[in-house]
């Protein structure tokens, strides 16, 4: 799992590295990759635009990968000499934080990448949309029980130590 974090990693970046030169030597193209990915019609792109929805993907993406260290760590740690362990608990708490971090981006990522694409396009053609489906709905479900699972190990490391320092 250790590798195959790293190497979700590594695939984020070159993406985000195709995406930037795609958009950098071929405008349209970037605009048909986004009239692909969101579902739109028409997209017209102006150079701020497009700059606006680089560094708005650049964050979502800086986000994941930083995130992932954070899992690597934890399957690091799970593979140490003390799998239960106090620090293994934050890793799996932080873990959880993650996942809800990645939720709240993805909405504010997803909820102003439509209207930047189509700011360019008549004022009856510009587009806003947002959205909640299963796949939001089980990203939640899992943080949530990513942080808890995490926190109950938390507290659960603290009486640990407690009885350790009675004996």
């Amino acid at each position: 799992m250790i590798q195959a974090t790293r190497a979700f990693q590594v695939l984020l970046v070159v993406i985000f590295m195709v995406l930037l030169w795609l958009a950098i030597t071929n405008n349209a193209g970037y605009a048909d990759f986004l009239k692909m990915s969101n579902d739109l019609e028409k997209v017209t792109l102006t150079p701020i635009t497009t700059v606006l929805l680089l560094v708005l993907l650049g964050c979502f993406f800086g986000l994941i990968i930083t995130g992932l260290k954070t899992v690597t760590d934890l399957f690091e740690k799970l593979r140490s000499a003390t799998p239960l362990s106090f620090e293994t608990a934050i890793l799996l708490r932080r873990t959880g934080i993650f996942a809800l971090s990645v939720w709240v981006a993805e909405q504010i990522y997803g909820g102003l990448c439509a209207p930047l694409a189509t700011a360019g396009n008549p004022p009856t053609e510009r587009i806003f949309q947002i959205g909640f489906g299963i796949n939001d709905a089980l990203l939640l479900l899992m943080a949530g029980f990513l942080f808890t699972m995490g926190h109950v190990m938390v507290l659960a490391s603290r009486v640990n130590d407690e009885y350790a320092r009675i004996i």
